[in-house]
């Protein structure tokens, strides 16, 4: 058996070719049951008496007998690092909860019902993260309507470049706290639309159609993060009060994102220990999280 190696797979995200390290959007149900009173072991009252157990050897009563299947959600995770042609569309997805079709192959190859296809997706959280000397990842978790197999060409071969630190300067602007003396060693921030998965009487033609969600509506949208700070000039240098808006700034013209973040910042983190002073600060967007 050949061994395949590099990335899991190939995604097509809204027209957009990822090269994923992970992928687990898959259909999910349960079976559910009706659980009666009667457990393993117990008699079963013909009159006003109370069940006990039968120690018999060989005593059992039928147990989960009545069930149904739960309705279908297509949900999972995508994790991939960005690149300069993948970031800018995948993050618009996310920012306005746009609905797109995924295509997935797996193992990088095409074969027969080697592919999947999603169909009226949402991403319902997005997890930027970039720490220095490192690459930008990306995860998602997506909910979709539907999916089905199909054959479809995987080959992609373009040469793309990853979005390394230096490509993402984070600046704090507008703050009640002074900036001098800090050095940014890490930042994440999360987009949450809250998706909630609408099922409905259909007029489908059968149980599995009946069974899918009819509709994915957006909540509230949230965005937190955190920015890591090197600080070796002391502990308080932002107030624990502290309820000034400020502005969170990255400028990633390579990548086709401009991010001004309006954000309140919370209390710092500090942990005590024997190696360099690392603050997470971690912060909440208001307002227009994006401008």
């Amino acid at each position: 058996m050949s061994i395949r190696t590099g990335y899991m797979g190939l995604a097509d995200i809204g027209g957009t070719n990822v090269r994923c390290n992970s992928f687990t959007v898959n259909p999910n149900q349960d079976i559910l049951f009706y659980n009666h009173v009667i457990g393993l072991k117990d008699t079963i009252p013909t009159d006003n008496s109370t069940k006990t157990e039968d120690l018999g050897l060989t005593y059992a009563n039928v147990q989960r007998k009545i069930w149904r299947p739960s309705p279908i959600s297509i949900t999972g995770g995508i994790s991939f690092p960005a690149t300069k042609k993948n970031l800018s569309n995948i993050f618009d997805l996310a920012r306005y909860a746009n609905y797109f079709d995924t295509n997935f192959t797996y193992f990088c190859h095409a074969t027969e019902k080697n592919t999947r296809k999603f169909t009226d997706c949402r991403i319902n959280s997005f997890d930027f993260s970039i720490v220095s000397g490192d690459i930008v990842n990306i995860s998602l978790d997506v909910a979709c309507k539907n999916v089905e197999f199909e054959n479809k060409d995987a080959s992609y071969t373009e040469a793309e470049k990853l979005i390394t630190w230096d490509k993402v300067p984070v600046k704090i602007k507008n703050a009640s706290f002074t900036t001098n003396n800090m050095i940014i060693q890490g930042f994440n921030f999360k987009i949450n639309n809250n998706l909630q998965t609408i099922y409905t009487t259909t007029s489908a033609t059968n149980t599995t159609e009946s069974l899918l969600p009819t509709d994915i509506r957006v909540g509230m949208q949230e965005v937190t993060g955190s920015v890591a700070i090197y600080y070796d000039r002391g502990y308080e240098f932002v107030p624990i009060d502290l309820n000034t808006i400020a502005n969170i700034k990255a400028d990633m013209g390579d990548a086709g994102i401009n991010l001004d973040m309006t954000v309140v910042f919370k209390p710092h983190q500090f942990e005590g220990n024997a190696g360099p002073l690392l603050v997470q600060l971690p912060f909440v967007c208001v307002d227009y999280s994006f401008e």
